[in-house]
């Protein structure tokens, strides 16, 4: 189970690097990471899917609790719903899906493994971003809510890095 858990953390790392990086070197920053299937052409659309499963299903996991599986989930959603400015409701699965997500990823930091100061630190980057809005800071809020998620994982769960 250990060496299951630490490949799924692994590929979820790589997957959102690879996909971020990808969209970044091809497009540059786009508003937010789920715009941007908006740039990816025909089937490449794909890529966006794998990505939101590659870091959801990963997240269900390894968390091993219940807020961990929900956050997981509702990033699955957004596998069903990309952002869209056409359909409404779809759009509206989206926005829950990314935004609770995001949410509860963060809060169990602080909620299940008392690393409060995680959970701060996102929320206060947050604010920041959204008092602001500076330039793709949508973009910017993704990538810190699964750092400091990654982060937490690698810092309340040792036995990833463990033999």
């Amino acid at each position: 189970m250990k060496a299951m858990n630490l490949v799924l953390l692994i590929f979820a790392v790589v997957d959102f690097l690879a996909y971020t990086l990808m969209i970044y070197f091809r497009y540059g920053i786009t508003s937010s990471i789920s715009s941007s299937i908006h740039h990816l052409p025909g089937w490449q659309k794909a890529f966006y899917s794998l990505f939101i499963l590659g870091i959801g299903f990963p997240m269900m996991i390894v968390s091993g609790n219940a807020l961990g599986f929900l956050a997981g989930a509702l990033l699955c959603f957004d596998f069903a719903a990309p952002a869209t400015h056409d359909d409404k409701v779809q759009n509206f699965i989206h926005t829950v899906g990314a935004d609770f997500g995001m949410g509860l990823g963060t809060l169990m930091l602080g909620a299940v493994y008392k690393m409060w100061w995680l959970t701060f630190i996102f929320v206060v980057f947050l604010l920041v971003s959204e008092r602001w809005k500076y330039r793709n800071h949508t973009w910017w809020v993704e990538c810190i809510a699964f750092l400091v998620v990654i982060i937490g994982f690698f810092i309340k769960k040792p036995w990833i890095l463990q033999g």
